[in-house]
């Protein structure tokens, strides 16, 4: 009941920012350009937490690693890092699932063809979340505490992270490489489209608001009126 309140709020979460998701998807979390911001990871992480019980958070700081203080929401961005380094590449195919159909017109999913051999998002949620009830229940058990079982605090940063991927609509895509290989301009500078949908236009808006003073939030459209294709 406990991981099932978890994984529904953040899931809520998740969907309600899934135009503005993961700010450091592209590389390493200490060398982006915007590393003083909070990703949307860490944001929805922080969400969530608004909706989880005293009980749920006191179970969740027994699991994760003391340096997060107790926060899911400190936690939820390290998969990315993680990823990219030489211990963690295994995991960076978990991130998303290359769907072959033909969007928009067709939006389909097919599991058995569509999630690679060593796993994605969809196969990586399954697995990390019922290691995350076995170590729910040792932490109710007496068992752990104080993010003393690594593979644990690994399984609740996973799952915390991959629910914010898989509602970004590039990384269940494989389309253009879900956006990698489709160019545009934003911001007058030249990028990718997975790019922008994943952290320029959040890091642009967050710009502007800051040197403004006030927190405005364009609508798509406006969002896309600064958006141009550069190529086929």
């Amino acid at each position: 009941m406990l991981i099932r309140g978890v994984l529904a709020g953040a899931t809520l979460l998740a969907a309600t920012t899934a135009w503005n998701t993961d700010g450091t998807s592209t590389c390493r979390a200490s060398s982006h350009p915007n590393a003083d911001f909070p990703t949307v990871h860490n944001q929805i992480g922080f969400m969530a937490e608004t909706f989880f019980t005293p009980q749920t958070t006191s179970i969740l700081a027994k699991i994760l690693e003391p340096k997060y203080n107790g926060s899911v929401g400190r936690a939820a961005a390290w998969a990315d890092g993680y990823a990219h380094t030489s211990e963690g590449h295994f995991s960076y195919q978990w991130h998303w699932i290359d769907t072959h159909d033909h969007q928009p017109e067709l939006c389909h999913l097919d599991y058995a063809s569509d999630c690679a051999k060593g796993g994605c998002v969809v196969s990586a949620i399954a697995n990390q979340t019922g290691i995350l009830r076995e170590c729910i229940a040792q932490v109710k058990d007496g068992q752990l505490a104080g993010g003393a079982n690594l593979t644990c605090a690994y399984a609740l940063k996973w799952v915390a992270h991959f629910l914010g991927d898989i509602h970004q609509p590039l990384h269940a895509s494989g389309r253009a490489v879900g956006g990698n290989t489709y160019k545009v301009v934003f911001g007058n500078h030249s990028t990718q489209l997975h790019a922008v949908s994943l952290h320029l236009m959040f890091f642009h808006n967050k710009a502007n608001s800051q040197r403004s003073g006030t927190a405005t939030y364009p609508t798509m459209q406006q969002k896309s009126a600064t958006l141009s294709r550069t190529s086929p």
